[in-house]
């Protein structure tokens, strides 16, 4: 009796766990799939609004203003971004380990904070120097949080329409400018430029705590797949990538590609403001220029995706590379006074610059084996990033020298086509190895 008792007990306690875990999974798999994916890419994308948006290309609408307040140099304003290009480029060096040893949720916890902290010391600095400990915390964020943790994230969440779920997550960028710009100048005009960091300090660190609560390491931690569309669903499915390893002939041309974009997308962007500041726009229509490319670049993102996933990375290399150049050049005609040309300006280049964000992502899904995309992804934002480093300072020692910003913008316009060039031998050896 005591031996039918006790088996029955054991037979209760080795089937009620199982049936307990089953009913779960099936319960989470009902009210999240495929919804949940599509949460990652909130996730993903207030990343980037934090780590690329607010502590890079957002914050540009700052630099006029550190300008007149603290009396610095164009190429003093220029030293700031070079600064935080340099925390950026040494954070990625570590990026694989680092990520490796915490993990994607806990690793854009310390990207977001390294932000919060980045705003704090802009508001307690009153010099150069103080500037420049907060843009290390500002290039140690976008190091560690910006397109590299995205974009792993993204390749374990989606097996099919990766290139819009990039480009979801890359608006967030984007969107940063269109906030950040009218909403800085109206607090810097109401209260001071320390209060306003402060105030940024406190709206970061909210963001950062949900970005925590979202963000999960892999679709199986929530006993979920990757997403498929309609017809792959309960399919066994796997996207279609090259299986050739890079040459070293395609290294050379991808770490090209790779140094052109970072300058076009760091230095490029982050100057807009001090292009039309110099050229004597008043700071609401340097506001509204912003704020144009930011809404420009916001749409431009997802449209590249959408562009992308339907014709390919190979045409859509030539599509947006050929709209980036027409914008630089654009841009470059600052020099006319004319507040409705820049937004025009502002509206072509914005539809171009993607490609100098989600592009390398793009690159090295079509060029590298599965199994090396992230250590492709790796590689070519370390150089991204090199790049930023190595031509930051470009666009403040040409304005210093000739009085324009014109200058620079006409340099990046070459630099566009020279990537294209690159890019289009890398894509031909593939064919050709194929």
């Amino acid at each position: 009796m005591k031996r039918s008792k006790r088996l029955r007990i054991e037979r209760r306690i080795e089937t009620s766990y199982p049936v307990k875990k089953v009913r779960r999974n099936h319960f989470v798999r009902h009210i999240h799939r495929p919804r949940y994916n599509w949460m990652i890419c909130i996730g993903g994308s207030l990343l980037i609004f934090v780590t690329m948006g607010l502590v890079s290309s957002g914050f540009s609408v700052y630099f006029p203003f550190l300008a007149r307040t603290y009396r610095l140099s164009n190429t003093q304003v220029s030293l700031l971004t070079t600064v935080r290009c340099a925390a950026s480029f040494f954070s990625m060096l570590i990026v694989g380990p680092f990520y490796k040893w915490t993990g994607l949720r806990r690793g854009v916890t310390v990207a977001t904070s390294s932000a919060f902290l980045s705003f704090i010391v802009f508001g307690l600095s009153t010099g150069f120097i103080g500037f420049c400990g907060a843009s290390v915390f500002a290039g140690i964020s976008y190091g560690m949080g910006s397109m590299i943790p995205v974009s792993i994230l993204i390749n374990r969440w989606f097996e099919d329409r990766r290139s819009f779920a990039m480009g979801i997550c890359a608006a967030g960028s984007g969107v940063a400018t269109i906030v950040a710009s009218p909403t800085i100048t109206y607090l810097i005009s109401r209260t001071s430029l320390s209060s306003t960091f402060f105030i940024e300090s406190v709206a970061v660190l909210l963001l950062a705590l949900y970005i925590f609560s979202v963000i999960k390491d892999s679709p199986a931690e929530m006993g979920l797949e990757p997403y498929r569309t309609a017809e792959h669903r309960g399919v066994s499915h796997k996207v279609i990538h090259n299986t050739n390893r890079l040459s070293r002939a395609q290294w050379v041309l991808v770490i090209v590609a790779s140094l052109i974009v970072g300058a076009l997308a760091n230095p490029g962007y982050v100057n807009i403001a001090m292009l039309y500041a110099t050229e004597h726009y008043n700071s609401a229509d340097v506001a509204f220029i912003v704020a144009s490319l930011g809404l420009s670049i916001t749409a431009g993102k997802l449209f590249y995706g959408y562009v992308t996933d339907n014709v390919g990375g190979f045409r859509s290399n030539f599509i947006f590379t050929g709209i980036l150049v027409a914008g630089l050049i654009c841009a470059s005609f600052a020099t006319i006074h004319s507040t409705m040309f820049g937004a025009v300006s502002m509206l072509i280049l914005g539809i171009g610059f993607p490609i100098s964000t989600i592009g390398p992502s793009v690159w090295a899904a079509d060029l590298a084996e599965p199994e090396a995309f992230a250590k492709v992804i790796r590689r070519s934002q370390i150089f991204y990033a090199g790049g930023a480093f190595a031509f930051s300072s470009m666009p403040g020692i040409l304005a210093d020298r000739f009085g324009s910003y014109a200058y620079a913008y006409r340099t990046f316009a070459v630099m566009a086509a020279v990537m294209l060039i690159a890019l289009v031998a890398a894509y031909r050896m593939k064919t050709k190895r194929v």
